[in-house]
């Protein structure tokens, strides 16, 4: 493929009259990626294939991201709705401390989150079938947004 620039365009360009410059895509080189990440007999890497080693990756990513935890109370509808909206953490973490449910369906559950601004954001999404237990912070601020919801709306 060749491509030409303009002189000194955008710090592109040479001297006028310059010859198109021709441009290369970048070849995937698995021996390359295999040289360069290969951990030995962890066999990650058979053949340069990365993609184990990107999702191992990938998930140890999302575990650290959670530096704290939210206990919620979730509706039948909102014990299932955590896959639509949440990663595969928060939704392994919901199904493994779920308590059973209550005598109208609720569960308690613990939920990893990132931080407060970013668990209001996600529980927002599941609206009235999620209840925060704690932290209260978590709580006063959906409660505040709930109330503002009210107000906007003209709900009594």
């Amino acid at each position: 493929m060749t491509r030409d620039r303009p002189p000194g365009v955008g710090g592109l360009g040479g001297k006028a009259g310059e010859q198109p410059v021709e441009v290369r895509p970048r070849q995937h080189r698995p021996d390359l990626l295999q040289q360069r990440f290969h951990l030995g007999t962890s066999g990650w890497y058979a053949d340069g294939d990365v993609s184990p080693w990107w999702r191992a990756h990938v998930r140890e990513f999302r575990a650290r991201l959670h530096r704290d935890e939210a206990t919620v109370r979730l509706s039948p509808a909102g014990r299932e709705r955590p896959g639509e909206t949440a990663d595969d953490v928060v939704v392994a973490a919901v199904d493994a401390s779920a308590g059973p449910p209550d005598e109208n369906g609720w569960t308690i559950a613990v939920l990893p989150i990132e931080s407060l601004t970013h668990a209001h954001g996600d529980l927002l999404r599941l609206g009235a079938e999620v209840e925060v237990l704690a932290p209260a912070e978590l709580r006063d601020r959906l409660a505040a947004t709930a109330s503002g919801l009210a107000r906007i709306y003209g709900a009594t």
